[in-house]
């Protein structure tokens, strides 16, 4: 009786090498893609430090809220963008409106703080709506900013 032998040479075969072929496509497709994500930051529009609201009906400004508006850093730290607040409603629907001289669109730099603008209200809700655009780009909306944070009033104006 003779004994056969495998013919086959140790090593790799041809079907591992074709199974690390398909899978090397798809990753190198997502490593040439990841810069680009990694460049469009979208910055977050927050309520800014220097601003607050009037809790009810005991200042001159009943649930009146001086807002400022602001990105968040941490997001994206080192953008120029141009950011445009459009709108800012009440999170729960109840009426929102803008003071005297406020006008949208609110635009500023991404990193800096604008100036105090009044919005009134019927009550002292703590989250807000706010809709804006980056670099013409948009609409955006972050609907649960929270107001609970910032400062309350003092004779109807943020303290210093």
């Amino acid at each position: 009786m003779t004994e056969t032998k495998n013919s086959e040479l140790p090593g790799v075969s041809r079907r591992t090498v074709t199974k690390a072929m398909a899978w090397a496509v798809p990753a190198v497709a997502v490593a040439v893609n990841a810069p680009t994500a990694a460049a469009s930051c979208i910055p977050n529009v927050i309520i800014g430090e220097d601003a607050c609201k009037c809790p009810g009906q005991s200042t001159g400004d009943a649930w009146g809220y001086y807002l400022t508006f602001t990105t968040d850093g941490t997001i994206c730290p080192d953008t120029t963008s141009e950011v445009c607040v459009t709108n800012v409603e009440k999170a729960n629907g109840s009426e929102f409106i803008p003071g005297p001289g406020v006008s949208f669109p609110i635009c500023f730099t991404a990193g800096t703080e604008t100036s105090q603008y009044l919005f009134n209200s019927t009550n002292s809700g703590n989250f807000l709506k706010i809709t804006y655009t980056v670099d013409g780009v948009g609409p955006m909306v972050d609907d649960k900013i929270p107001t609970s944070d910032i400062a309350d009033c003092t004779d109807g104006r943020c303290a210093a």
